[in-house]
C-alpha cells in the first residue's frame, strides 16, 4: 500500500465589498500547496473576482 508522503495545504483569502444595496464584490485568492499530496507538484496559485448582483 502506498502512503502520502506529504499533506496538501488549501488557502483562501477573501473580503466582500459592497459596492451599493445591490452589487457587491468579492475578490479572493487560493493558494495550493503540495497539490495532489505531493511537494513535487508545483504550487498553485488561483484568483478570482466574483460579482454579485442582488434585485
Amino acid at each position: 500500500m502506498l502512503q502520502d508522503r506529504d499533506n496538501a495545504y488549501h488557502i483562501e483569502v477573501f473580503y466582500r465589498y459592497r459596492l451599493n444595496d445591490n452589487i457587491s464584490v468579492t475578490p479572493g485568492f487560493w493558494v495550493i500547496l503540495n497539490p495532489e499530496k505531493d511537494s513535487i507538484n508545483d504550487t498553485q496559485y488561483v484568483d478570482m473576482i466574483p460579482t454579485t448582483f442582488d434585485f
